[in-house]
């Protein structure tokens, strides 16, 4: 735990801050309440003691003068409570460190008050109601991590019956209130630790709570965004599917051998888009249920780089597009082949998509840094390019770039990598990251 740090008990150290602040406010509620109460009673009396001055014995009067201050200092303490509650329910922002402060004194000192009122007593009484009823209420009032309690309602134990012997002389009256005092410490302490304890569970449960709320949310927010996919992505390949079949049935006797065999192509080209994007929303559910272990193994480069590419030879070839493997032949990288090859694959299709006929796309590995050695995996199109406020959204599901670029950059990431893009409207775009060699 670092130095200056509170821990609650029972509390872990990450729960706490959120523990305490939720306490704190809690306790404002109750003491803004209370506050109002509580000078009302004491002004009360303070009034009705001070009308009875004068009509009794010596003791009597001292006797009232003491239930007088002490009410006194209770009002006061009660209103400064009043004022301070009030304040910061305007200004929920303010020091929380002076708010925890004020309500460990408030504890301590309505303590002490209810010491000091139960002693006056002992010039005209045996009992020691003040001091028992201050140890039962408190506690309801405010509820704090037990151990600043415990030292507060001991320390005012020890106080009460340190100083009862000087205003109690007889004996059995003595060990009496000293036996009812030491109840009140007891009942006081236990209240806290029980109080305390059950507005912990509640505040934990109600994180829990806003917690499984906010997963429910992401759920559904998984859930559109993987119908906006299938109709942001599927529609297109489909769509050409179905047009082409169409086609051929019109003209199936008059179809020359060549348009026949460009038709194939083409529905080979869309089966093999609808084809991907089922596997990546494979991977990507994968992904997000924590399911993918990454595996690395030692890969040459230039023989793979190829490999991935090769899929989409026919599609490349539709497009008119020129593609540029570049790698250094012995390069090597140790690295879970098939994340990889899935990130590279989804960059380059994003490429075919976005770069029109004529055009050409770059694919290099290449050795970046010493220390440590980094291979740097780059793709480069001279397509539409994009806006710098498209950028911002790439890897938004279901707006530009569907599913593929996002499942890239959480691959990368599974890597040690983050996948990077610069681009330009009209002039093209590149997407790169490194990962240790």
């Amino acid at each position: 735990m670092k130095k200056g740090t509170f821990q609650l008990p029972g509390v872990p150290s990450a729960e706490a801050p959120f523990v305490l602040s939720a306490l704190g406010e809690s306790n404002f509620g109750r003491l803004r309440f209370a506050s109002g109460i509580g000078a009302t009673v004491d002004l009360v009396h303070v009034v009705l003691f001070a009308l009875g001055l004068g009509t009794g014995t010596a003791i009597e009067d001292l006797w009232r003068w003491g239930i007088i201050v002490c009410h006194s200092v209770l009002c006061l303490l009660f209103v400064s409570v009043g004022v301070f509650s009030w304040r910061r329910k305007s200004r929920p922002s303010s020091n929380q460190q002076a708010a925890t402060l004020f309500v460990h004194s408030f504890y301590f000192v309505f303590l002490l008050a209810g010491v000091g009122i139960a002693l006056v007593d002992q010039l005209v009484a045996t009992a020691v109601t003040p001091y028992i009823v201050v140890s039962f209420l408190v506690p309801l009032v405010v509820q704090l991590p037990p151990r600043g309690p415990i030292v507060y309602h001991t320390v005012s134990f020890l106080v009460f019956a340190g100083l009862l012997g000087l205003v109690q002389t007889d004996h059995n009256v003595l060990l009496s209130n000293q036996v009812q005092g030491f109840t009140a410490l007891g009942v006081g302490i236990f209240l806290n630790v029980l109080l305390w304890r059950v507005n912990r569970n509640r505040i934990l449960q109600d994180k829990k709570i806003e917690r499984q709320t906010q997963e429910l949310l992401e759920i559904n927010t998984t859930k559109d965004k993987l119908f906006s996919i299938i109709a942001h992505d599927l529609r297109g390949p489909l769509g050409g599917f179905m047009a082409l079949l169409e086609m051929l049935k019109e003209k199936e006797s008059q179809a020359s051998k060549q348009e026949y065999d460009e038709a194939l192509e083409l529905l080979r080209h869309s089966s093999v888009a609808v084809f991907g994007l089922l596997e990546n929303l494979l991977k990507w559910s994968k992904v997000q249920q924590n399911l993918i272990v990454v595996r690395p193994v030692e890969v040459v480069l230039g023989p793979f780089l190829e490999s991935v590419w090769r899929p989409m030879e026919g599609a490349v070839a539709l497009s008119r597009l020129q593609v540029n493997i570049s790698c250094a032949p012995d390069l090597t990288c140790r690295v879970d082949p098939e994340v990889l090859a899935t990130i590279l694959r989804n960059l380059l299709s994003n490429a075919v998509q976005f770069t029109p006929p004529g055009g050409r796309i770059d694919l290099e590995a290449r050795v970046e840094g010493t220390t440590p050695a980094l291979v740097l995996f780059e793709c480069r199109d001279s397509g539409v390019g994009m806006t710098p406020s498209e950028q911002e959204d790439l890897f938004k599901v279901g707006l530009k770039s569907g599913l593929g670029l996002t499942l890239s950059r959480d691959f990368a990431r599974m890597l040690g990598a983050e996948l990077r893009v610069e681009s330009t409207p009209g002039v093209g775009t590149r997407f790169w990251f490194a990962i240790p060699k």
